[in-house]
């Protein structure tokens, strides 16, 4: 479990930088850059709130939690990271490139739920 925790850790990483990298795009309306901006936060707040489950055995609200349901809330962590109204948001303010990196992120992160139970 410990190499599962380290990889989400390492994937979280990857996409926090993701932003950063391509930084504001001029001329967008600020709460449009800034919804945008949220996505990528949640993303890792929720991988953070993941690898916390998985060490501890408790959710965000101390109850405890099975590696079976913090995979389930991870696979819709995908499922919603995939959806066309999502990766409209986030194309205001990150590149192609960096969705693919987002992309293949996620596409890791489904990767390694099987090794989760």
């Amino acid at each position: 479990m410990q190499n599962v925790i380290q990889a989400l850790q390492a994937q979280k990483c990857k996409i926090a930088g993701l932003q950063k990298a391509d930084g504001p795009f001029v001329g967008l309306p600020p709460q449009v850059a800034a919804k945008s901006q949220q996505q990528v936060a949640i993303i890792c707040r929720v991988l953070d709130d993941a690898v916390r489950a998985l060490e501890a055995g408790r959710d965000i609200n101390g109850r405890p939690i099975s590696p079976a349901q913090v995979s389930a809330g991870l696979q819709r962590l995908i499922a919603d990271s995939r959806k066309p109204q999502f990766l409209m948001t986030l194309s205001m303010t990150m590149s192609n490139d960096s969705i693919r990196q987002l992309e293949s992120c996620m596409n890791e992160v489904e990767t390694l739920l099987k090794d989760v139970y």
